[in-house]
């Protein structure tokens, strides 16, 4: 998902530090309070194993006193935000909860250091899809927060942060922007235009542009939150991946894949030595990488990138989780390009029904997996029922993206496409033009996916008898892909 997580998490690190082993101290046990400021220490310094350890003992420590006793509440909540730190969310829910409702008895409901469990809970919804329970935790913690600390208190960004986070989970970056601008107006005042909270803030902001199509503003975000980090944390800190790793996704979206490809081999590279070779967050680096040179058509070099991407989903998330859905629909695609389409169906059929169930059928993913599953079946004949299912993808990505979105635009082309399977010129050429018109306004001059519509339309044209327009599209194709090939050499 995205890696504005890391602010939340340094914040919750911050705050656990001195509200929780402050109430230790007072209630005395030199034994696990070190074992518990040890684990603190390794949590920040990004060393799990380590942490794992002491926060572990710390918490056999915690087991024999009062379930009234602060501290086993404090162990608990501790090995919660380490369970999401290290990508086991399901095992992080039922000790967040647990710290949760231990606090509310001793402390009461509105105690902040109940908002700062609530928030881990939250989270750990969150990454498991589970939205609908995250959203009513996230309000709560939130509420709590800004009447004990105040509205411009930089834990009430950290809360408005993750809502947004929700939201865009959600594809309603609408209501994801102004919790976002409002987190980094927070985050600008409390710790600087130029502070690594701002930076993240810039990030998910660029976050709202790609979903927007508007990819010159979101690299150039991408870029500015880029150095901020480089320049505060150094240039292999963790956080730093999830920038880069973003800025690989707005290059492959504007065509510049050898680029891309570099950004997301520099992000693999620190998560691996970071995180280890098979957290949660290496996956959507993978997937990226694969896309990239899936781009450049070194196919057989993306598969095992998907393959692994698709392994550690599964095992992190769950067989029926959405962004094991993207996996598949990635490999999917890849299955027609090698002209494999009764291979890609299963798995796409497979990410649709996921997408459904966990996104509802209006979500923009749905139509991503219907545009596939689209392309698989007219690969295998099936022109009718790929119209059909063509028909609702465009349908969907209007309502979520907007009229004038790229992605709107390669729904337009497809179902064009199946149009002209079926010899329905006119409706076919006003929906290649309608794509084509997207296309030169939302993406750089020469985009391959322009290509890829004025080579259809062009078949549409030849097909009708008119050779010399059909002619004219080929060569504006041929320049764009003779321009892309100099490019990779």
């Amino acid at each position: 998902m995205f890696s504005h997580k890391a602010v939340w998490l340094a914040m919750a690190v911050g705050l656990a530090l001195t509200t929780r082993a402050a109430g230790a101290e007072e209630n005395g046990n030199a034994v696990w309070q070190a074992a518990y400021d040890s684990g603190w220490k390794s949590l920040q310094g990004g060393r799990h194993a380590e942490a794992d350890k002491q926060l572990r003992a710390a918490f056999e420590i915690a087991r024999s006193f009062s379930n009234s006793d602060l501290r086993k509440a404090t162990s608990v909540g501790a090995l919660a935000l380490l369970r999401v730190l290290q990508g086991r969310y399901a095992d992080a829910e039922p000790l967040a909860h647990w710290a949760v409702e231990a606090r509310e008895k001793v402390q009461g409901p509105d105690h902040p250091d109940v908002a700062m469990d609530l928030n881990t809970l939250a989270t750990a919804d969150w990454y498991q899809a589970k939205y609908a329970d995250a959203e009513p935790l996230y309000q709560r913690a939130l509420r709590i927060r800004e009447q004990a600390l105040g509205a411009d208190h930089p834990a009430v960004a950290e809360i408005l942060q993750n809502l947004g986070n929700l939201a865009q989970s959600q594809s309603v970056p609408n209501r994801a922007e102004p919790l976002y601008r409002r987190a980094l107006a927070i985050r600008e005042k409390s710790a600087g235009p130029e502070s690594p909270e701002a930076a993240s803030l810039l990030y998910n902001l660029a976050l709202i542009d790609v979903a927007k199509g508007r990819y010159g503003q979101a690299e150039a975000s991408l870029q500015r939150a880029l150095a901020i980090k480089e320049q505060a944390l150094g240039a292999d800190h963790p956080d730093i991946a999830s920038t880069l790793n973003n800025l690989g996704l707005v290059c492959t979206r504007l065509a510049r894949y050898s680029e891309a490809e570099s950004y997301f081999q520099r992000a693999l590279a620190i998560k691996e030595k970071s995180l280890g070779v098979d957290h949660s967050m290496l996956a959507n680096t993978l997937s990226g990488l694969a896309l990239a040179l899936f781009k450049q058509d070194q196919i057989a070099e993306a598969e095992p990138l998907l393959q692994r991407a698709l392994a550690i989903k599964e095992k992190a998330l769950g067989r029926d989780h959405p962004d094991v859905a993207r996996v598949l629909d990635s490999l999917a695609e890849l299955k027609i390009r090698q002209q494999k389409p009764d291979e890609a169906e299963p798995l796409v059929r497979r990410a649709l029904a996921i997408d459904e169930v966990a996104l509802g059928p209006l979500h923009a993913d749905v139509a991503e997996s219907l545009t596939v599953l689209a392309e698989a079946l007219r690969a295998r004949g099936k022109v009718v029922e790929a119209e059909s299912l063509q028909k609702r993808a465009v349908a969907i990505n209007e309502a979520a993206l907007g009229p004038n979105h790229p992605t709107l635009a390669r729904s337009l082309d497809h179902l064009a496409e199946s149009y002209r399977l079926q010899g329905f010129v006119t409706e076919a050429e006003a929906l290649y033009k309608r794509a084509l018109a997207i296309d030169r306004k939302a993406l750089p001059l020469g985009h391959p996916e322009t290509a890829e519509i004025l080579d259809h339309y062009a078949a549409l044209l030849r097909a009708s008898g008119r050779a010399a327009e059909a002619d004219a599209l080929l060569a504006e194709t041929k320049a764009i892909r003779d321009r892309l090939a100099k490019d990779r050499n």
